[in-house]
């Protein structure tokens, strides 16, 4: 009979009991999240404000919390990127990617490989973040690493390929320069003639806009700088 009542008694405590630390753990578990969210606010506004160290501290103290916190440790490296600390750039970069495969942080690790002078390392990663997401810019960075490496081929089918999706005419001076380097002749002949078609239509498209105020000289695409940079933004989470 004793025996009986402890079974009894065992499964009321069960009943009571397991909801209890259910909604304790609940509890819980809200209060974190809380406290991580006031956290990233601290962060941004932190960031915003240029309070780098209390940045830092509000991200380090995240990752206390959550230490598998991949858009923690992708914030982070572009705190430290933006601080030209490269090496613990890096370091967050390659731990936010071993837990979140992203294009965002591929593109941070190619981009600040390219900024400490591994251009090798730093055409891998992008090529990588080109396989999920192609983009002109990204392209374009890639061309920059391939350019220092000497790798002329390469280069032209980079910016062939930028041409092809964007028909941006600025990238025209670019590849023309790279086909001369290369000494391919019919290439050249290719790009000068979409260098024309290019100014032409320009010509055309500033004809049929209508004048407001004082018309202003535009320089042929041939002029434009080849040194003019892309776009080198660290992509946040």
């Amino acid at each position: 009979m004793s025996g009986l009542i402890f079974l009894i008694a065992g499964a009321l405590l069960i009943c009571f009991a397991l909801p209890w630390f259910e909604f304790k753990r609940l509890q819980k578990s809200e209060r974190l999240s809380n406290q991580l969210d006031k956290l990233w606010t601290i962060s941004d506004d932190a960031l915003k404000a240029k309070k780098t160290t209390k940045a830092e501290k509000a991200l380090l103290t995240i990752l206390k919390f959550d230490e598998r916190n991949a858009a923690a440790y992708n914030r982070l490296g572009i705190l430290y990127a933006k601080n030209k600390q490269f090496n613990e750039a890096l370091q967050c970069f390659e731990i936010a990617e071993s837990l979140d495969y992203s294009v965002n942080t591929l593109h941070n690790i190619g981009l600040v490989y390219l900024e400490v002078g591994d251009f090798a390392k730093g055409a891998i990663a992008l090529r990588q973040a080109l396989k999920i997401e192609e983009t002109a810019p990204r392209l374009m960075m890639l061309a920059k690493a391939e350019e220092k490496m000497e790798n002329d081929k390469n280069v032209a089918e980079i910016y062939e390929r930028v041409w092809e999706i964007s028909k941006k005419p600025d990238v025209l001076p670019k590849l023309l320069a790279v086909y001369e380097r290369l000494d391919d002749m019919d290439a050249k002949r290719r790009v000068m003639g979409r260098i024309r078609t290019a100014e032409k239509a320009a010509l055309e498209a500033r004809k049929n806009k209508p004048v407001v105020g004082k018309p202003t000289a535009k320089k042929s695409v041939i002029g434009r700088s080849l040194a003019k940079k892309p776009a080198t933004k660290i992509k946040s989470k």
